[in-house]
């Protein structure tokens, strides 16, 4: 059981519910405790990075236990300036309890955070860090993301690889997007090789140099969508972490954007997932559905539920962009599979998308820690 402390809604387990760059630190607080990181690996990644005021920022959690026996673990941190969290205001404490996590297992937490879009806005430019802490073993990982509420420029990150075998290999779509209303000349994207994987290749020109891959898009007319795609090799050990992947997209104007993500790496892991959509490219005012397919991958009969956010420009059941929700698909027999189908209604009054957007889902195995993401374009 998972414990949130916190007075956020949490959804039911039916289907319901030109800046800086970015800064990822993982910091030990202190010595006094003997490998105190070497008992689990922390990772935090958003993929809404700027965020505008009034949506939502999502930053999700995940900690891997890297022991052979059950840990308990617990991440605690304060609501960031700009921001509130389930109705809680800036520089409340707070906390994400796991629970207990089974030996070289992975679990993540959607820590959801509504930016300020009434009162004292945040200026574009400003930054929102958060800090997440195992006060336990003193350990504590940060991630930033900008407020801008124009973005110029759009990066969407996803695989549809829910989780990664020990040197298996992993691919990422990354999609950038010109949202602006002029060419963006000298525009770049750039992913960094996860800690913990190998690069393999990448396709689009995309070339390695310290560790980093990247590739000149050029100019990027009004409307463009670009999508590339990576692909890396996990470790050969098991119980090796995978670190995130940081992406970034930036034009010779000062626009930026970024997008991070993190896989994890299962032996035997309990699930398969897959995520389709129709239809590709979708349009204002059309239905966009989603298909999340889970398949039972152990001899015993499973439950499982997959979590997730309404994309930015859509619906779901009448519910906005950043609203949490999630599927349960209960008790899966062995071998099994099954289908959610999530339908979204993108947007054809208000904010509608603008020509080349992208809306990806991101649906989430809270208790396994897997994901599994995919991006569509809307034309």
């Amino acid at each position: 059981m998972k414990h949130f402390l916190t007075n956020q809604l949490v959804p039911s387990r039916a289907l319901c519910c030109p800046i800086l760059a970015a800064i990822v630190s993982l910091t030990i607080l202190s010595a006094s405790r003997t490998n105190a990181a070497g008992v689990f690996s922390y990772s935090l990644t958003t993929q809404n990075d700027p965020v505008a005021p009034g949506h939502v920022l999502e930053y999700d959690a995940t900690v891997t236990n890297l022991t052979a026996g059950t840990q308990s673990v617990r991440l605690d941190f304060t609501v960031p300036k700009y921001t509130t969290y389930g109705g809680a205001v800036a520089g409340t404490a707070r906390a994400y309890d796991f629970g207990t996590v089974a030996p070289g297992a992975s679990e993540t937490a959607k820590l959801l955070f509504a930016v300020v879009g009434s009162g004292a806005i945040p200026p574009n430019g400003t930054v929102i860090k958060l800090t997440v802490t195992d006060t336990a073993r003193q350990v504590s990982v940060s991630r930033t993301a900008i407020v801008q509420s124009m973005p110029a420029l759009n990066l969407q990150l996803s695989s549809e690889q829910g989780t990664v075998a020990p040197g298996g290999k992993f691919t990422y779509t990354l999609a950038t997007a010109n949202l602006s209303g002029s060419s963006l000349p000298g525009t770049t994207l750039t992913a960094t090789v996860p800690k913990g994987a190998s690069f393999v290749s990448a396709d689009s020109g995309g070339v390695l140099n310290a560790g980093t891959v990247t590739w000149s898009l050029g100019t990027l007319p009004v409307g463009a969508n670009v999508q590339v795609h990576a692909t890396f090799r996990a470790a050969s050990a098991s119980n090796t972490p995978l670190g995130p992947v940081n992406a970034s997209a930036s034009d010779s104007a000062g626009h930026i954007t970024r997008a991070s993500d993190t896989r994890v790496v299962y032996a035997a892991p309990f699930f398969s997932y897959t995520l389709t959509a129709v239809p590709d490219p979708a349009s204002p005012g059309h239905v966009l559905e989603y298909d999340a397919t889970v398949t039972n991958l152990t001899a015993g009969t499973q439950s499982v539920r997959l979590d997730f956010t309404v994309p930015e420009y859509t619906t779901y059941g009448g519910l906005g962009a950043g609203t949490a929700r999630a599927y349960d698909f209960g008790t899966v027999a062995p071998g099994a599979s099954e289908t959610a189908r999530l339908l979204f209604n993108v947007l054809a009054s208000g904010p509608t998308p603008p020509h080349g957007a992208s809306i990806t889902l991101y649906p989430l195995d809270v208790a396994r820690g897997a994901s599994v993401s995919r991006t569509v374009v809307v034309k």
